[in-house]
Formats: structure tokens, sequence, C-alpha cells
């Protein structure tokens, strides 16, 4: 006679580990080992932007990206790599963290993310969180209005990643949104744009963008340079003669002024601790090792202004960057385009921007790309030109 034993632990059995079971038989009572095959899945449930579906007999193999672009025709979650790799197939889903006992939402690959794995959760994508119809999500707002976004295909990724931590961390901070995004891929904006709209969400993000700070009041008259007297003749700034051992034929001038002692022009920060809310002025006449010791104590508080000062090490060699200044390495860049100059280079992806002035109350604010292409004549000098 056969031993009989129910499918799930015997009333009187004991659980082992991995679906084995001990137990005793109900006719015999002979005490055996076995292994419990549970019935395959039939059927899943899940919620997709508010809408719940139930897949019957779902295909162990279909991703949950094939599945949401074919049959709700969610096409706004984008396919790619199908490795993980580009990050625009990201969704938000919202399941049980068994770690912590609690629902979390967090950012999934949905190329690479098995359609049966979802059963019992939430799943958000593009389309669920706004569009033109319904209204746009702050988030998406803030892409386009930092110009984030270009052939737009990468966009989906990038804004559903973002919507997926802020749900879990609604105040978090720049570091913490800019390694968030070590997963998704552009290949048009350079990224800058993008971490601006992003870092906008940050606790500590300035409210107003720099160019919408109303000018400050000063009780000093109208001040301009004594050099515009001189503003018809060829004139020879320098802070340091680095310059002249690249560009051999550029004077005579017919006047030269040595800006080394403008105190001004040399300001940095007190310390890393001590930036308002994360802008970071530092003087046009800098030397570039000094600006190296900046950005590593900029680094204490921003493990990215680490990168910049490894790249500015890479720049020349000590003795040229110990007289080197910022403005002077750019100042070639304005006069020779076909000048190779890594500084404008590594300034410019850190968004860098220019305050030139040539009086304390006139100034304008530009960006690197666009210095280079202005030509300023000397209509702008000023013992206050910073950067």
């Amino acid at each position: 006679m056969p031993h009989v034993f129910a499918r799930l632990v015997p009333e009187n059995g004991v659980q082992l580990s991995s679906g084995f079971y001990s137990g005793k038989c109900k006719t015999c009572n002979k005490e055996v080992k076995f292994w419990s095959v549970p019935s395959p899945v039939s059927e899943i449930t899940f919620t997709v932007n508010g809408t719940q579906y139930t897949v019957n007999n779902p295909d162990p193999g279909m991703s949950l990206n094939e599945w949401i672009r074919n049959q709700p025709g969610l096409q706004g979650t984008k396919v790619m790599c199908r490795e993980a790799g580009c990050g625009c197939c990201v969704v938000s889903i919202t399941r049980r963290d068994l770690s912590v006992s609690k629902d979390v939402t967090v950012a999934v690959n949905s190329c690479l993310f098995p359609l049966c794995a979802v059963n019992g959760t939430t799943v958000t994508t593009i389309e669920g969180i706004g569009n033109r119809y319904d209204g746009f999500h702050p988030i998406q707002e803030r892409l386009a209005e930092h110009n984030g976004s270009q052939c737009g295909y990468c966009s989906p990724g990038f804004v559903m990643n973002m919507y997926s931590l802020l749900k879990e961390t609604p105040s978090p901070s720049e570091q913490q949104i800019e390694d968030s995004f070590d997963g998704n891929i552009c290949r048009c904006t350079g990224y800058r744009p993008i971490l601006d709209a992003m870092k906008t969400f940050a606790k500590s993000s300035n409210p107003l963008d720099i160019e919408e700070i109303a000018k400050c009041p000063v009780s000093a008259p109208m001040e301009t340079c004594s050099v515009l007297e001189s503003a018809s003749q060829h004139m020879f700034i320098k802070a340091a003669t680095v310059c002249c051992g690249i560009f051999k034929n550029d004077g005579p001038f017919d006047v030269m002024i040595d800006i080394t002692k403008v105190e001004k022009l040399h300001t940095i920060p007190p310390s890393a601790t001590e930036v308002p809310n994360g802008d970071v002025v530092i003087g046009s006449g800098v030397s570039l090792n000094t600006l190296i010791s900046v950005l590593d104590d900029l680094a204490k508080v921003m493990s990215g202004y680490k990168v910049l000062a490894d790249h500015v090490r890479k720049v020349a060699n000590v003795p040229v960057r110990n007289v080197g200044s910022i403005a002077g390495n750019l100042m070639l860049t304005h006069d020779h385009p076909d000048f190779p100059s890594d500084i404008f280079t590594i300034l410019e992806a850190a968004g860098t921007r220019l305050i030139i002035g040539k009086t304390r109350i006139d100034f304008i604010i530009i960006t690197l790309t666009s210095f280079c292409i202005i030509t300023l004549s000397f209509h702008y000098v000023h013992p206050t030109f910073l950067i």
C-alpha cells in the first residue's frame, strides 16, 4: 500500500529547508522525508499606473518591459541595450521589502525584470506620473526647463529614477542624487543640464538661479577702470607670462598692466563648510595650484570636486600651475580658439559661469562657451573681475 502524505507539511511534520519536509505517513505512521513541489503559477495580478491587471499563464521568459510596451501599449518606457546598462527602460516598482517588513519603492530596469516577478506589486511608468493631458510632474517640468532633454530617448528613465528616489528620500542631498544616476546614460546633453534639473530637488538646493538674483545695492558711486582711457591701444593685462611660451608672436603692446597684486582677483571660499548655498566664487587671478587646493577642500563635502581637482592636476606642471591663473588660461582660449585648453573643458563640464564687470554694479554673467564667442574689446575690465 502506498504511503499517503498531505501536499503541505503534515500536521505532525517539521519543515527542514528549501521545500524539503519530514513527516509520517497517515496510514502506517512511517517517518519519511520528501520534497514538496508547488503547483505552477497560473496567473499573476499587479497594478500599473493605478489600473489592476491579471495575466493568465504568464510567459516566464517575458520581461516587464516587453509586456508594458505591448499589452497596455505604454511605450513611454523605452528599450535599448537589454542589459541594464543604459537606463532608458527604468520604471518604478513598489513592493514588499522583507528585510525591513514594509513596502518600498525602487527603480528597476524593466528590460531585465521578469514579468512573473511583478505579482502583487505596483508598477509606475512615465505615463503614470504626468502627461500633456493631465499635467506634468514637477520632475518632468524641471527637466524641460533646464533643457535636460534633446532626443528624449533617455528622459523617461532619468525621470522615473528620480521619481523612485524621491518616493523613498523626499529631501535627498545633491550627492545622493548624483550617485543615483550611475545606471542612466545620455548621449546628447553631457549630463550637466540633467543633473542641474534633478538637483533642484536637493535639500541644499538654492531655490533661485544666480541669474534671477537681484543686484545688491551699493553705497559707493559708479566706478570705472582707468584702463578704459587706453581702450583704443593694444593692451596686455597679465597675471603671469606663461602664455608667452605658447603664443610667442602676440604683441607688441602699447600698454602692459600687471594685476598680480589685485587682492579681489584672488578670492577663494573661506572653507568648504562656509560655501553659501553651494555657490562657489573663485577669483579669476587664482593660480591653478591654488584652485586645486580649493577643490580638494570642497571635496570634503562634495566628492565631485575631487574629480575636478584631479583633472586640473593633469594640466601643465607644478611650476606652470604655480603662476598660471584661471583667467589667463581662459583668455588664451578666447583669443586663440585653436588653443586646446583643458581648463576650459573642465570648467565648462562643471557648469561654470563667468561674472564679468566694469563697475561694482555693472556686470554680466555668461557661460564659458559664450565667453569664447564674444569679443570683449576691453569693454569689461575692472579689478573685481571674478570667475
